[in-house]
C-alpha cells in the first residue's frame, strides 16, 4: 500500500465511516472491498467532473496519435474512447485544428464523441498525425486499478465523498460532517484556501510569457506598475 494509491483510500473511508469489523447490516451495506471501491469510483466521477471544469491541465495526457479507418474522412481517439476535454493538433508538434459546426469551412474539425470528421464532409490524410491531447475519463478503482485523479494529494477528495454517499443511501445517516470536511477541503472560505485555490494559483507568473524578452525584474516591475500579471 502507498500514500493515495487504491488500497490507501479503502483504509481511509473504512476508517472514516468507523463500521465495526463485525458489521451487523446486511450487505450491500457492509465492510465488503467491493461496496467501498464502488463508492470510491463513483466519488472520482464526480470529482473528474469538477477538475475538468476548472482546471483540465493537471488531467491533460501526453499528445497521441488518432487513427483513421475510412480513408480520411474521420479519425478516432485511442482506444475508442470519448475524452472529456481535448486538443486536436496537425502533428505531435504542429499547429491546433479548430474545431467547430460541420457546415462552417472555415473550421478544421467537427467532434463527435469518439471520433472527429472535418467540416463540410472533407477527408483528410496526415503523414503523422493527427494527435490529441486530451483527459480520459475515469475508469473503476478497485484493488488491481489505482485512481487517476491527479494530483494526487487531490484524492482525498474520493475519501470524504465516498463516505458521504455511503451516509447518504436510503437517508439513514447524517452526511453533513463528511460534507462539510469534502467542501473545506474543495475550498475553505475563511483561510482562502483548499484544492480550488491551490491548483489555480500553483503557477501564478505564467502569464508572463506574453511579455517578448523581459527579465524577471522587468515582469516584476510591470506587475506593480499595472496592478495585476498579465494573462
Amino acid at each position: 500500500m502507498a500514500l493515495w494509491d487504491a488500497a490507501d483510500l479503502l483504509l481511509r473511508a473504512k476508517r472514516m465511516a468507523a463500521r465495526p469489523a463485525a458489521d451487523e447490516v446486511p450487505p450491500p451495506d457492509s465492510n465488503a472491498d467491493d461496496f467501498w471501491y464502488a463508492l470510491l469510483t463513483e466519488a472520482q466521477q464526480f470529482w473528474f467532473n469538477k477538475f475538468v471544469a476548472h482546471f483540465p491541465w493537471v488531467l491533460y495526457g501526453p499528445p497521441t496519435l488518432m487513427t483513421s479507418a475510412d480513408g480520411g474522412l474521420t479519425y478516432t481517439f485511442a482506444g475508442g474512447i470519448t475524452p472529456m476535454k481535448v486538443e486536436i493538433y496537425r502533428t505531435r508538434t504542429g499547429d491546433l485544428l479548430w474545431p467547430g459546426a460541420y457546415w462552417d469551412s472555415s473550421k478544421d474539425i467537427v467532434w463527435e464523441g469518439n471520433r472527429i470528421r472535418f467540416a463540410r464532409g472533407a477527408s483528410r490524410t496526415f503523414g503523422d498525425g493527427p494527435y490529441a491531447r486530451y483527459v480520459i475519463p475515469p475508469g473503476e478503482i478497485n484493488a488491481t486499478t489505482a485512481p487517476t485523479l491527479a494530483p494526487d494529494w487531490t484524492r482525498l477528495l474520493l475519501v470524504y465523498h465516498a463516505v458521504k454517499l455511503w451516509a447518504e443511501r436510503g437517508g439513514m445517516r447524517d452526511p453533513q460532517p463528511f460534507a462539510r470536511l469534502e467542501n473545506e477541503f474543495w475550498y475553505d472560505p475563511e483561510t482562502a484556501g483548499g484544492v480550488l485555490i491551490t491548483i489555480k494559483t500553483q503557477h501564478p507568473y505564467s502569464g508572463l510569457g506574453a511579455i517578448p524578452n523581459a527579465p524577471i525584474a522587468g515582469s516584476l516591475a510591470y506587475i506593480a506598475q499595472a496592478g495585476s500579471y498579465p494573462q
